[in-house]
């Protein structure tokens, strides 16, 4: 009876914890709570595919078919929930707003030769995928796919039944406007070419990206294609538009064929190469298992405890898109290309170049989470910005595979190097960096560059004259030395940056300090007390009338397509964005004023995840005395109401990894909200424990944890705050305290 009753006892004890909204407080693997599947709904943007830790490749699903349902403003290969598959693709992005990548294409097909998109789409069902690995069963032909990669190579594994078996390798079915390429059979078992790949936001470049592709059998019979003509088996050579290749095998029940591809942007000799080193052999597991230890290392850097099992997985897989930004661009060799396919080659040792892109968007949430956390990686970014930029004249707004191609607004470049400068990451040429950052913050517009646009109106008036709104995105396409996108927008950004610039010129004892610090002021010149709004201002000084704060459009006899001086947003989307002087703003609404001002913002729904200049706008209550509970309850209703771990779980299509670094912020109860200023705004966390491994070749650290007392659903108000036992005063932690290791200590109490 009394083993029975100790029995009983221990049932329900397990009953208890297991249906507890929080996870028990022991060591999670965060491996296995990402699910990649988080983000790939409607306009999410985001693919399942196997990839690794700031790798060369994704390889993915695709199943929208180009020419279909794409367009080239839409981004998405895949979205989930699509009934029919085509394909699976090697470089598909993810979370990004404009249509690029997706090239090389493999595909297998059963019983009859299907290469065309439409012919060999196939319904399919049993998709399952974790960080480094996808697999899916394909209905039609009953052909069970898996894969897995190397930073710089894909395997592929498909399995058969008895009958014969094709696979076809796809040139023309990527995001990419060019379709372009070259496919060429040098044996029975081996593809090689190149295409085009990223061609970003409808541009009309596209960089060439090598390839080889090797089978782990000798094929019976292979043959290329183009558009509805399948060659001969006597033509091993095709250059041109709508190419690719087939190879076909007999298969036997459960018969697997692997196919591994290696991928390079210099040369097929680099593909080789890549292939050779990263994946001498077929070996699928073993691949599998370096991709999982790889992101088991990565991953583990944060651990969290003690959260809701729901809060845990959407943390995980934020921080596995985070970590998806930057891709290696060099080869095994060190080789890699100089920007805009130029045909000359660099070889880079002892770092690892990277592709970036949309700096205007990450420099904000992703690069101050890479700087803190991954700081090695943090370090080649920004190198690589110096080789890109140094190319072309310091002008990377965005900068995907390298090629710089100029969209939006400002100039990112700035925030990233200060941020990264200023946390003690003084591993690359400052000189260089702040020389290209100073030549065109200070010269005349055009005089050798056009960017940053509107310079010298900027320094002539104080601020952007509504007469230089172009009044949509800029890119290398359309752009004018003196059209900006956004008047206000661009004024407020350029503040900024002369801000940030200013904090490297006094880091560097530069004489600039006093030019830029007062420059970054410019912000209140846009500034109408009337209304407490920045406001598009004419030449002559006068208001742009009419103004709604509420309007997105002006009317149409006035600027046509114009945004009323807002770029990619409203009035209200920028009511508070000036990150650099939130005192100076304050000051400028009076202290009430912007309390309520920022509080009808969030009632009226006016905040919007979407808008990339407002993402800081819910930890601004921190400012201002017995209001930080505001934050702490904005944070939280925001990220209840925008994500879950349904397959549309992350709004928006993530703005190239932002919302994703902005929501392991938010959960972590810290927010960057002014890159290169060393502060984080404190907010309340969702784990009751997170433990940071710091890098402490460096950092002087090893460890930093945030402890959090009583948390619940109803407690999320920070009560006190201790660091390293001593009280805190201001809701905001300086990042040297971060990285010199201790505990943050908060208590929460119901309000």
């Amino acid at each position: 009876m009394y083993i029975r009753y100790l029995l009983f006892i221990f049932l329900s004890m397990l009953f208890i914890i297991c249906c507890s909204e929080k996870a028990p407080l022991d060591a999670y693997n965060p491996f296995d709570h990402v699910d990649p599947f988080i983000g790939t709904g409607h306009m999410g943007n985001g693919n399942p595919g196997a990839t690794t830790p700031w790798g060369m490749i994704t390889l993915t699903p695709y199943n929208i078919e180009r020419g279909l349902s794409i367009t080239k403003w839409n981004p998405r290969f895949y979205e989930h929930g699509q009934e029919y598959l085509y394909g699976f693709a090697h470089t598909a992005l993810s979370e990004i707003g404009c249509g690029e990548s997706g090239s090389v294409v493999i595909m297998p097909v059963f019983g009859e030769l299907r290469w065309k998109p439409q012919d060999r789409r196939t319904h399919y069902s049993m998709e399952a995928a974790n960080p480094g690995f996808y697999k899916v069963k394909l209905d039609e032909d009953l052909i069970f796919a898996e894969l897995t990669t190397t930073a710089r190579t894909g395997l592929s594994r498909f399995r058969f039944h008895n009958g014969w078996a094709y696979i076809i390798l796809d040139l023309s079915s990527g995001l990419t406007n060019s379709q372009n390429g070259l496919v060429r059979i040098t044996a029975p078992n081996e593809i090689v070419g190149y295409t085009y790949d990223v061609s970003v936001c409808d541009g009309s470049d596209a960089r060439r990206l090598y390839f080889v592709a090797q089978f782990d059998r000798t094929a019976m019979g292979g043959g290329l294609y183009q558009g509805d003509t399948l060659y001969p088996d006597t033509v091993s050579e095709v250059e041109g538009e709508k190419i690719g290749a087939v190879f076909s095998f007999r298969t036997l029940d459960g018969s697997a064929i692997q196919v591994k591809v290696g991928l390079s942007t210099v040369s097929i000799e680099n593909a080789r190469l890549n292939l050779q080193t990263e994946q001498p052999n077929f070996s699928f597991s073993l691949t599998r298992q370096k991709a999982r230890e790889q992101w088991e290392k990565e991953l583990s850097k944060i651990r969290v405890y003690g959260g809701s099992e729901k809060h845990t997985r959407i943390f995980y897989t934020a921080l596995y898109h985070s970590l998806l930004y930057a891709r290696i661009f060099n080869d095994v060799n060190g080789d890699t290309p100089l920007i805009n396919d130029a045909p000359v080659v660099r070889n880079v040792s002892g770092m690892n170049c990277y592709r970036i892109s949309s700096l205007r968007d990450t420099y904000r949430t992703v690069h101050p989470l890479l700087s803190t956390f991954y700081p090695a990686q943090q370090l080649d970014i920004v190198r690589s910005l110096l080789l890109f930029c140094g190319e072309h004249n310091w002008q990377s707004r965005c900068s995907p595979s390298g090629d710089e191609i100029g969209v939006d607004i400002s100039d990112p470049t700035v925030f990233v190097v200060a941020d990264t400068y200023l946390k003690g990451l003084h591993d690359f040429d400052i000189e260089k960096a702040y020389q290209s950052i100073r030549r065109l913050a200070k010269q005349t517009a055009g005089e050798e560059n056009t960017f940053p646009p509107a310079l010298k109106a900027y320094d002539k008036y104080g601020y952007i004259p509504h007469e230089c709104d172009q009044g949509h995105h800029l890119s290398r396409q359309n752009h004018s030395q003196d059209k900006v996108c956004g008047s206000v927008s661009t004024t407020l950004e350029y503040a900024f940056a002369d801000w940030a610039t200013a904090q490297l010129a006094k880091a560097l004892k530069n004489d600039d300090y006093e030019f830029f610090i007062n420059r970054s002021q410019n912000y209140k010149n846009i500034f109408d007390a009337e209304t407490g709004f920045f406001r598009p201002r004419l030449e002559n000084g006068t208001w742009l009338m009419p103004f709604d704060p509420l309007s997105v459009l002006p009317p149409p006899e006035q600027v046509p397509n114009d945004r009323m001086g807002y770029c990619k947003g409203f009035a209200w989307n920028y009511a508070f964005y000036v990150p650099h002087d939130m005192p100076g703003l304050i000051e400028l609404l009076g202290q009430d004023a912007f309390i309520t001002r920022l509080q009808t913002l969030f009632e009226n729904n006016y905040f919007d995840l979407g808008i990339e200049p407002n993402l800081a706008f819910p930890f601004l209550f921190n400012y201002v005395d017995c209001e930080a509970w505001r934050t702490q309850k904005t944070v939280r209703d925001i990220i209840a109401r925008h994500f879950d771990t349904s397959p549309t779980g992350f709004p928006d299509n993530g703005n190239r990894k932002t919302l994703s670094a902005w929501l392991v912020w938010a959960m972590m109860g810290l927010y960057p909200d002014c890159p290169a200023s060393n502060m984080l705004q404190i907010s309340t966390p969702f784990f009751d424990r997170i433990e940071i491994e710091l890098s402490n070749d460096k950092y002087p650290g090893e460890t930093f944890v945030i402890e959090t007392k009583n948390l619940s659903n109803e407690n999320i108000y920070i009560f006190t705050k201790k660091l390293n036992g001593k009280k805190l005063r201001e809701f905001a932690l300086d990042f040297a305290d971060l990285v010199n290791g201790g505990t943050l200590q908060l208590t929460l109490k119901k309000k």
